[in-house]
């Protein structure tokens, strides 16, 4: 019995049970319960058998074949490209991670009097959004089309190419076309001709694929040779998809030693004294081949050693792809990491590969030296001159929440930054410390370990960068009681801490700091203790003189001044609201509907109102510094005198 006979021989009944199956997204072969009365002329069909109140399929395959003809029967009268891609996307949806394909099967029955290739391009060039639905579909169809044409591939390339060129999912449709054309050597080389004649940005990815599909054959040598020679070719988009493919044939493919020679060679040929598009796509081919082939890995890092921003941009790429294969005990991971302290600010996607590289070494103890290094040097290369910069700190949020994590190492970091001679790592250190505070962690401390190293030059640098760099309340006490935590504090650090909460944290935050006070009093020992005790009597001393004064009315501006000054602060803090919000990932993937009146609101899910909320007003305050409401251009001038402070003799 052949195959449409078999198809043509299976009962309604059968496949209604075969797409009801389907529909409940497993892989279940039996159905029940199901009436054998029903069915007619059923005797020997291999695709199904009836048992006692059920129906069993001979395997997924074969249950697949029923629901995709049960679809197909359903949809083709109709003959509408949307209808049939909308009723393939519905049997995809309900076999994700299947081994076998129904929506595959049933374009492959379309596919017998029409083009499906031609029809998927037309409904990507009419509706664009459904891209990815499509050639999801094509990828489980390609095993299942009877026919294919060259003209129809690159059709289907053409129209996907500007809605998925820059989505890593893009590529997942060239690895089916592969896959097809590896027994198909003749319409592969129809493609190559096709794409290496009309060449253009969206043909390159599709003549790699033509190629390496010719590779699986035993036509490999001659679609090296042919990728080689166009490697020689002046159009730089033909040289670069074929300086690609020799990468990936070294990657991908087991080379004999005279083509692997070759390939080694053009692909380091070209890595300089060529056109920098040339250059470029032989830079990527090196690092996407260069763990097959010592000399390629070699190449890598002499380009490390003089980097440019797109060497840099390839190699952040690498690390992040082949962190698991190249181990950091290898001679050439520490040289390739350590050059990606040039990448600049500019380069968002290579810096979050760089910070992932670096936040998945700080997980291993002996490896934190080196990201603190490279971090370190990183933020002294590209580092600003602001009072802080937590733009930089946000672009290493990953690595910044791992040392956060680690208390013994963060705090090292913190006082190092701190008293460092670089200025970049002063504001860094401003960054963090903002960055952090935001995320609830308000009340950091220094090393007593590095405390334990520094002198009296040492101590009041700190302080005069402290100042300097941090406003916040609790910042600004919890760093400035961690100096009580060195050894010998009494000749050590009391000076510098009595100095600090009289004469300037507590004349801008007299009551935070009073209370701060008494809370550490209680859990101080002599003569800590007294100290403190000491700093609380000068504090109190001075808010009571300062609450005694009499207030003097007619310095107060007039009603409609004060009145103007509220509306503009509230402005401006909505708008600040506004800006932070915009970092929300609550707000990115909502929609935000404003309220026009009333006093609560209701939700609508399902065809059911939800229950009432009623609005309640809330508010936020943060401690502003004393000084820079009463005299904000000497509190200004006063912060930049110490941030520009330097040690003595420097």
């Amino acid at each position: 019995m052949t195959e449409s006979t078999t198809m043509q021989a299976i009962p309604q009944a059968v496949l209604d049970a075969a797409l009801a199956l389907h529909q409940r997204k497993n892989t279940n072969l039996r159905y029940s319960p199901f009436s054998t009365s029903e069915l007619t002329a059923v005797e020997g069909n291999p695709l199904w058998h009836c048992v006692e109140g059920e129906i069993e399929f001979a395997n997924l395959e074969a249950r697949n074949r029923c629901a995709a003809l049960a679809t197909f029967q359903q949809v083709m009268p109709l003959s509408g490209t949307d209808t049939l891609f909308d009723a393939a996307y519905g049997l995809w949806r309900s076999e994700i991670g299947h081994p076998d394909s129904a929506s595959g099967r049933l374009l492959g029955l379309v596919s017998q009097n029409e083009s499906v290739l031609l029809w998927a391009a037309k409904v990507i060039g009419e509706k664009s959004r459904r891209v990815f639905d499509v050639l999801h579909l094509l990828e489980k169809a390609l095993p299942h089309l009877p026919n294919i044409r060259s003209e129809e591939v690159v059709a289907v390339i053409d129209a996907q190419h500007e809605f998925t060129k820059r989505d890593m999912a893009g590529g997942m449709i060239f690895n089916a076309i592969e896959r097809r054309l590896q027994s198909e050597s003749q319409i592969a080389w129809d493609v190559w001709h096709i794409t290496r004649t009309n060449m253009s940005e969206s043909m390159q990815s599709l003549y790699s694929t033509a190629l390496q599909a010719l590779m699986h054959t035993d036509q490999q040598s001659l679609a090296l040779e042919k990728s080689r020679q166009d490697a020689e070719d002046i159009d730089p988009l033909i040289a670069g998809a074929a300086l690609w493919t020799m990468g990936r044939a070294i990657q991908t493919h087991k080379l004999n030693d005279r083509d692997l020679d070759a390939c080694v060679a053009g692909l380091i040929n070209k890595t300089s004294g060529a056109s920098s598009e040339i250059q470029h796509a032989a830079i990527r081919a090196v690092a996407h081949a260069s763990l097959k082939d010592e000399r390629l890995l070699l190449e890598l890092v002499r380009m490390a050693s003089e980097p440019g921003d797109y060497t840099l941009g390839v190699i952040a790429d690498f690390l992040f792809m082949n962190q698991q294969d190249l181990p950091v005990s290898s001679l050439h991971f520490k040289p390739l990491l350590q050059s990606l302290v040039g990448l600049l600010p500019s380069q968002k996607n290579a810096i979050n590969n760089f910070d992932w590289v670096l936040h998945q070494l700080y997980a291993t103890p002996e490896h934190r030296p080196l990201v603190l290094d490279c971090l370190t040097q990183w933020l002294i290369h590209h580092g600003g001159s602001s009072l802080n910069d937590k733009a930089l700190i946000e672009m290493f949020d990953q690595t910044i929440m791992q040392i956060a994590n680690d208390q013994s190492g963060f705090q090292a970091v913190i006082t190092c930054w701190l008293v460092a001679p670089e200025k970049q790592l002063a504001v860094a250190f401003g960054g963090l410390i903002s960055y952090l505070h935001i995320r609830g962690m308000k009340s950091p401390t220094f090393s007593p370990e590095v405390l334990n190293t520094f002198t009296a030059q040492d101590f009041r640098f700190l302080a005069r960068r402290l100042l300097g760099y941090v406003i916040s309340e609790e910042t600004l006490l919890s760093l400035t009681f961690s100096l009580l935590e060195t050894n010998n504090a009494p000749d050590r650090s009391f000076g510098w801490v009595y100095s600090l909460l009289t004469d300037e944290v507590g004349k801008d935050y007299a009551h935070g700091t009073m209370e701060a006070l008494k809370v550490r009093q209680k859990m101080a020992n002599s003569p800590e203790k007294e100290l403190l005790g000491q700093i609380h009597a000068v504090l109190l001393r001075r808010s009571t003189a300062m609450d005694d004064l009499p207030r003097l009315h007619e310095l107060r501006p007039p009603m409609r001044l004060r009145r103007a000054i509220e509306l503009n602060r509230a402005r401006e803090m909505e708008e600040a609201m506004e800006a932070a919000n915009e970092k929300s990932i609550v707000r990115l993937i909502s929609t935000v509907i404003p309220m026009k009146a009333g006093r609560g609101w209701f939700s609508v899910s399902d065809n059911k109102v939800g229950p009432t909320q009623h609005l309640q007003s809330f508010s936020h305050s943060i401690s502003m510094p004393k000084r820079a409401l009463t005299d904000p251009v000497g509190y200004a001038i006063s912060g930049l005198l110490y941030r520009i402070a330097k040690r003595e003799g420097e």
